[in-house]
């Protein structure tokens, strides 16, 4: 019995390594695909529209050259850390790959999900982080989309998304724009 346990331990572990990111502790982009598919499938199946939301830390490349790589994954972390504090529960957050992070936030309009993503945008913007006295703050640009009946993979919500994210940025980053 005692094996037994210690199996069923080892295997849950090597479930989260596989699905999680490693360093923020965010669902990774397997993980992503997975829960995307299957919010995809529940949306077109209830008739409830969902959003995605894409997260990319403003000029976060700078604090990575003038900091150090080991303050940026403190900063990484601090910011999955809000993310996680931030988000409802229902909300899903995965790491995409190097500062950028997306949300599914299932069975949610466009005005829920914007609301959610603005009030994570200014906690952010507030937030400090301090590593070997040095302290660091970043802003965020989020692009949302929210999905239609006409979507068939969760890669046409994100490509709408990343358009929305663009044009966050080319307003002057720190901001969260929604696909129109």
């Amino acid at each position: 019995l005692k094996d037994l346990a210690s199996m069923v331990v080892r295997e849950l572990e090597l479930r989260k390594v596989a699905l999680t990111d490693p360093l923020t502790g965010a669902f990774n982009r397997r993980m992503f695909e997975k829960l995307g598919a299957k919010e995809m499938s529940r949306a077109n199946r209830q008739g409830q529209p969902f959003c995605f939301a894409m997260l990319d830390l403003d000029r976060f490349k700078q604090v990575n050259d003038d900091l150090g790589h080991d303050v940026g994954d403190a900063v990484l972390m601090h910011v999955a850390q809000l993310c996680q504090e931030t988000l409802r529960t229902e909300d899903s957050l995965f790491r995409l790959g190097g500062e950028e992070f997306g949300v599914i936030l299932g069975n949610t309009d466009i005005d829920a999900a914007t609301e959610v993503i603005e009030r994570l945008r200014r906690k952010v913007a507030a937030a400090m982080t301090t590593v070997r006295d040095k302290t660091v703050s970043v802003t965020l640009s989020a692009g949302i989309s929210v999905s239609g009946p006409a979507d068939r993979t969760i890669d046409e919500i994100v490509r709408r998304a990343d358009v929305a994210l663009y044009q966050a940025k080319d307003i002057g980053r720190n901001s969260v724009k929604v696909y129109q």
